[in-house]
């Protein structure tokens, strides 16, 4: 337990500028008839500042260098209708934070089998700043933009389901350092995830596999593997 809670927050100390979740911590099975859900996890996000080559000095060297970091997520859903559900997520990594709002739309079922699309629209914030005799940095990181999820969840029973989603994600980023004005820049990423999702009473544990592929701004590209693990309760 110890070694865990070291490496949980070595990767959370060691989170980028401008982290964007890469979560999916759902399945498509709508929350109606109960009214709300909560659920927290920690799971990975790409850093935007690394998915871009603008030319300037705090490139990285390699070309197709992406950084991923830790980061921990807060949600919060609503049961609408038996076919919609309204979410907001608030992630936080070291040095940036975040927001998702959309909804969780039921397109079809039949039996325990169940498709749906998640349309989001998201939001980070971030800020570097150091100066001493070896450095002196003033960075300012911003990015707007949507993503979309289609997820098929097959319920095997009262405690268990098991998930698979394909995802796309889009960025409008832009940064300011050192006095330089960069962007805005188009990110473009998407990948796969599945997750299996554990019942017992009102409560839940979600832990999650992926793999993300993420072209690079004026570079090349990366796969990278995810992982994430939730919890949660519907009250």
């Amino acid at each position: 337990m110890k070694y865990v809670y070291l490496c949980l927050s070595a990767l959370f100390l060691l989170g980028g500028c401008a982290v964007m979740d890469l979560s999916t911590q759902d399945t498509a099975i709508p929350l109606y008839p109960d009214k709300v859900e909560v659920s927290a996890y920690f799971g990975a996000g790409v850093d935007l500042d690394t998915a871009v080559r603008t030319g300037g000095e705090d490139d990285p060297q390699d070309e197709n260098k992406v950084s991923i970091d830790g980061n921990y997520g807060c949600k919060l859903s609503l049961g609408m209708t038996p076919r919609v559900d309204l979410s907001g997520i608030f992630f936080l990594a070291a040095k940036s934070h975040g927001f998702k709002y959309g909804c969780k739309i039921l397109l079809y079922r039949e039996g325990e089998h169940y498709l749906a699309a998640i349309p989001m629209l998201t939001s980070v914030r971030g800020k570097y700043e150091r100066s001493n005799a070896f450095e002196n940095t003033y960075a300012v990181y911003r990015a707007n933009g949507g993503e979309a999820q289609l997820l098929y969840t097959y319920r095997a029973g009262k405690v268990v389901s098991f998930t698979g989603a394909c995802r796309v994600n889009y960025s409008s980023f832009s940064k300011f350092y050192n006095g330089v004005n960069y962007g805005p820049y188009a990110v473009i990423h998407g990948g796969i995830r599945g997750n299996a999702r554990f019942n017992l009473y009102a409560f839940h544990l979600t832990p999650e596999l992926g793999l993300e592929y993420i072209p690079i701004v004026n570079g090349g590209s990366a796969l990278k593997h995810l992982f994430s693990l939730g919890i949660g309760a519907r009250l």
